[in-house]
């Protein structure tokens, strides 16, 4: 069976998933644990991110609906950070630094 898919239906799509989502990312070997405050929209509640292999990334687990800045504290361990996030930005937690790429769509 084959599927065929306008190009305006799939970036409709792919509007609807990304628009106004933090994703984070755990690029390490260990759970994390990251909360976003919501201020702009959302839940603040402290969520689980398993470590890089034990699963795959999914809306459910990595992705957070925000409409404007937030604040966000990632642990990894005993190391805590805290930083301002926008919608629509990747959060890549390694075990020795945090990369943020600014703007990214999220595929689906």
């Amino acid at each position: 069976m084959k599927v065929i898919f306008s190009v305006a239906s799939l970036l409709a799509l792919a509007v609807q998933v990304s628009a106004g989502a933090v994703w984070v990312s755990n690029q390490t070997c260990q759970k994390l644990t990251a909360q976003i405050t919501n201020t702009s929209g959302g839940s603040a509640a402290e969520h689980t991110v398993p470590p890089k292999g034990e699963y795959y990334e999914n809306n459910a687990i990595n992705s957070w609906s925000r409409n404007g800045p937030e604040t966000i504290t990632v642990r990894l361990g005993n190391k805590v950070k805290t930083f301002t996030v926008q919608p629509n930005q990747h959060v890549l937690v390694f075990i020795d630094r945090i990369q943020i790429l600014k703007h990214v769509p999220q595929n689906i």
